[in-house]
């Protein structure tokens, strides 16, 4: 009799679990590579699209797919790490000088709060707050430059000086 209570309550935990992570609002996120300010990438992994900007020739759209495990990866990164803290008020970096300056803009919408965080991703110190958004970032851009697709596309022709 002890081994069937076992057995139900390892089951009912395990539904228990799987329905409380897929109560939260799933995130809509668009992460966008620049220099200087300048897009030259744009990953939105909602629609699983990357489009390479350009400014000789017409950007470039390419679909990539997400499994569902890799969107819970970067969904659990995200409440791990107490993104949703983070705001645009944020002071990200302590000190920065590279030029040019390459940076990344994460745009990321729950429900009906949207943040949008601007991180230039050579300083040398960053905050909290920006260690936090890169570890964040990190995260995203793993998963999404292993896919095929994206390693297959072709970088921007945009030039800085």
């Amino acid at each position: 009799m002890l081994a069937k209570w076992s057995f139900l309550l390892a089951v009912s935990s395990t539904c228990c679990a799987s329905c409380s992570s897929s109560k939260r609002e799933p995130l809509q996120i668009t992460v966008t590579e620049c220099v200087d300010g300048f897009p030259t990438q744009e990953y939105d992994l909602t629609t699983q699209t990357m489009r390479v900007h350009n400014s000789q020739k017409p950007d470039a759209m390419i679909r990539f797919t997400l499994t569902a495990a890799e969107r819970e990866t970067i969904e659990n990164k995200y409440d791990e790490l107490g993104m949703e803290r983070v705001d645009k008020a944020s002071v990200l970096e302590k000190e920065c000088g590279q030029i040019p300056m390459p940076c990344r803009t994460l745009r990321v919408v729950r429900g009906t709060r949207t943040q949008k965080l601007f991180i230039r991703t050579a300083c040398g110190e960053y905050t909290e707050d920006g260690k936090r958004t890169k570890t964040f970032l990190y995260t995203i851009m793993r998963i999404v430059e292993e896919k095929a697709e994206v390693k297959r596309a072709a970088g921007s022709d945009q030039m800085f000086l």
